[in-house]
């Protein structure tokens, strides 16, 4: 059994380019594609929540998944989503599908093993029968917002990292006591636990975490990677690196995830700002921000060669 003790690494969650006419732009996708692997990348989680997954068709999702697999070619680990089912045995299904268009692993998201008022008992039965049914398929875990937003518990998480079977887990709990409670029964386990929330990302990994999965990494994946290196660095880099990433999160945050296409096509990634959840516009004030942010970025990934 792989031991929890090396770094994952970060794990962009990739969005999805459209066109004007809201279909998917797949040449707008090849481009994402080389910005992201330019960035010392751990692995990409394509058939995300910022990838507009759940305004995507089924033949989409299997569709993109398979694309991201071939245009990576290897380059890093490419994991989908794969349980987007209302039963189990279609949940089976979807992940045996989405294994075999060539994903490393395949994502199940905690939300669809059970009902919002389920105990921890019939989630644990259930995935219990997505193992079972799967045989040796490796998993990952998503701590999705939609459609409800579920948190594993630390018996939940200790139950899931002793099975051996689940190598990687978004966490997005927001609560560095309550992920670092994780990553401590996980840790004697193949289990990695990556942080979505920038603002504590140092802290994270200094409690052992796996990386950094989360929209952050749609503007500057490689600081974060950096930082998912150098974590253990006594410099005051380090320190500005995370007061940044802490400083900028609201600009982040601000008309998510459509700002992050306009900040991408700010810095010359050939995409539109297309998207299918969002309708949003931008103000002049709002673009300059963006503009901004951008070179910071790009200042502070000068101080890091």
């Amino acid at each position: 059994m792989m031991k929890n003790n090396n770094q994952m690494g970060v794990w962009p969650v990739m969005l999805t380019p459209f066109n004007h006419s809201n279909e998917i732009d797949w040449q707008g996708l090849d481009s994402l594609i080389q910005w992201y692997l330019k960035s010392d990348i751990g692995g990409l989680f394509a058939v995300c929540g910022s990838s507009e997954m759940f305004a995507l068709s089924i033949k989409e999702r299997q569709s993109l998944a398979q694309y991201v697999v071939q245009k990576v070619d290897g380059k890093v680990p490419v994991i989908v989503s794969g349980t987007f089912a209302d039963t189990l045995n279609r949940q089976v299904e979807l992940i045996k599908q989405m294994t075999d268009l060539g994903a490393d692993f395949v994502v199940c998201l905690v939300n669809q093993f059970s009902q919002e008022n389920d105990s921890s008992d019939t989630w644990i039965k259930n995935a219990e029968y997505i193992l079972k049914h799967t045989k040796d398929i490796p998993l990952g875990l998503y701590e999705c917002p939609a459609p409800y937003h579920r948190f594993l518990s630390v018996t939940e998480t200790k139950w899931a990292a002793k099975t051996g079977r689940f190598v990687w887990m978004k966490e997005t709990s927001e609560s560095l006591e309550l992920f670092s409670q994780k990553v401590n029964v996980a840790k004697e386990s193949p289990l990695k636990i990556l942080n979505a929330d920038a603002r504590f990302l140092l802290e994270s990994q200094k409690a052992g975490g796996g990386g950094y999965s989360g929209i952050s990494a749609n503007f500057y994946p490689q600081l974060l990677s950096w930082m998912c290196k150098h974590f253990n660095d006594h410099s005051e880099i380090i320190n500005e690196l995370q007061s940044f990433l802490i400083k900028k999160q609201s600009i982040v945050n601000h008309k998510y995830l459509q700002n992050a296409k306009v900040f991408l096509k700010i810095s010359d990634v050939d995409i539109e700002t297309v998207s299918r959840i969002n309708n949003h516009e931008f103000t002049m004030a709002e673009v300059k921000d963006l503009v901004d942010l951008k070179d910071e970025a790009l200042k502070l990934e000068d101080k890091l060669k």
